[in-house]
């Protein structure tokens, strides 16, 4: 699918706002105007010498489109994973992606997948609960000592406690997003 006018009403068909700009330097970018409305620019001349493009799926219910892309100097071809999810999104996924529920599977940590137990996702967070009381009870008094009262910020995340402890961090709770 390299015509321009069917990429750009696949990526409208996600419900994405997008415009074709010929002076970006990047195939595909993101712009927000002076009221905070976003969109994507998709700019198929330039710098990228008529790439090869093929949409590979659309997910209109989760607002978001896998798309393939070849330039003559790439040894294999790229996949972009982008979209709206609490705002405009573009990431790289593994060339064997080929849908956009696939894709959010590869960013699932594996200690979610292992977990078994019902997990909770906001965004790029996702919360498992604890099951072993001994660890609850630990948590807890460590949340009790170091967070009564506070809150914390978590980049855009709002939690009313938390501690990390090394990579991981426990929350207790409320968690919000300044966007929802």
């Amino acid at each position: 699918m390299n015509n321009v006018k069917d990429i750009v009403q696949s990526i409208k068909s996600a419900g994405l706002e997008v415009e074709v700009s010929l002076s970006n330097d990047h195939l595909l970018d993101i712009r927000t105007d002076e009221t905070g409305r976003q969109r994507f620019v998709l700019s198929p001349d330039g710098r990228w010498h008529r790439p090869r493009l093929h949409v590979r799926n659309v997910s209109r219910k989760r607002q978001m489109v896998l798309m393939e892309v070849e330039t003559a100097w790439s040894e294999s071809p790229q996949v972009l994973l982008f979209g709206k999810d609490e705002r405009y999104f573009i990431t790289g996924v593994p060339s064997s992606i080929h849908t956009v529920e696939d894709a959010l599977e590869y960013f699932v940590p594996n200690e979610v997948e292992q977990s078994n137990l019902h997990v909770k996702r906001q965004g790029d967070w996702f919360f498992v609960p604890i099951t072993n009381a001994r660890t609850l009870k630990q948590l807890n008094r460590q949340l009790n000592k170091r967070y009564a009262g506070s809150t914390a910020m978590l980049g855009d995340h709002h939690a009313e406690e938390c501690v990390r402890i090394g990579r991981i961090l426990f929350v207790r709770g409320d968690i919000s997003h300044g966007e929802h």
